[in-house]
């Protein structure tokens, strides 16, 4: 009786040794480990490129004077823009930029009815950011002020009406003076030495300023001289760069 009970309680042991153990439940990952980066780590799509049409004008401030002798065609001639440039809603060339180009004709004039003229071929945009592009520019004198040629008006004279034949006279006295004698040089020549001397100064002020004007180095523009730049062709700028170069200080 003791062996078989010893027995059983063997084979109970070995039946629950062998019995498999239920594995836990698998932990599920927080739920914010299983969402995607939000969408504004997205990279934007690029801007498209500003295009200024042909035939824009951009106002300029002349950075470099423009001398009368010194400054010939060829030389370079630098300027900034004075204003703004949008195309539509957007910035195309901000203001600060600078404008390089070459002068292709210069004419001084002072001392003619002739206003100075002046023709410049720009070829470069260069922004604040250091970026720089390509254009085909020319310069018009559209601030300059027209020849102003004065004009002198004559008031109408009426003719003096008649004091009578007695006024400052008694009656009966005639009213013819004798002639006064002659005191000093005729009168013809006195007039002729006058006109001569006028016609010699004018005659040396004339050779005076023509000496002056081939000979003395003086600014014909002046820096800060406001001027316009028309675009000959379309100018295509990249939207990336003009954002920073807006960005960027002066």
């Amino acid at each position: 009786m003791f062996v078989h009970s010893v027995t059983a309680l063997m084979i109970t042991s070995l039946a629950f040794a062998q019995a498999p153990v239920p594995n836990p439940p698998a932990q599920q990952p927080p739920a914010s480990t299983t969402q995607q980066a939000p969408a504004s780590t997205a990279q934007q799509a690029p801007q498209s490129p500003i295009t200024v049409p042909a035939g824009t004008a951009i106002p300029l401030t002349l950075m470099n004077s423009v001398k009368s002798k010194s400054t010939k065609p060829g030389d370079t001639v630098r300027a900034v823009v004075a204003f703004p440039v949008t195309v539509g809603s957007r910035l195309a060339i901000p203001t600060g930029t600078f404008v390089e180009g070459t002068v292709t004709e210069v004419s001084a004039k002072p001392f003619k009815n002739q206003a100075p003229t002046l023709r410049i071929h720009f070829t470069r945009l260069l922004f604040a950011n250091g970026y720089s592009v390509a254009l085909n520019g020319e310069n018009t004198q559209a601030f300059l002020l027209p020849d102003q040629s004065s004009t002198v008006e004559l008031a109408e004279l009426e003719p003096m009406p008649s004091l009578g034949p007695n006024f400052a006279m008694g009656a009966g006295q005639s009213s013819t003076l004798p002639p006064l004698p002659q005191v000093g040089p005729p009168m013809g020549e006195v007039m002729g030495g006058v006109f001569g001397g006028a016609a010699a100064l004018t005659i040396g002020m004339v050779i005076w300023a023509h000496h002056r004007a081939n000979s003395y180095d003086f600014v014909v523009f002046d820096v800060g001289w406001q001027f316009q730049m028309v675009l000959d062709a379309p100018v295509t700028l990249d939207a990336a760069q003009i954002t920073a170069a807006a960005s960027a200080p002066q």
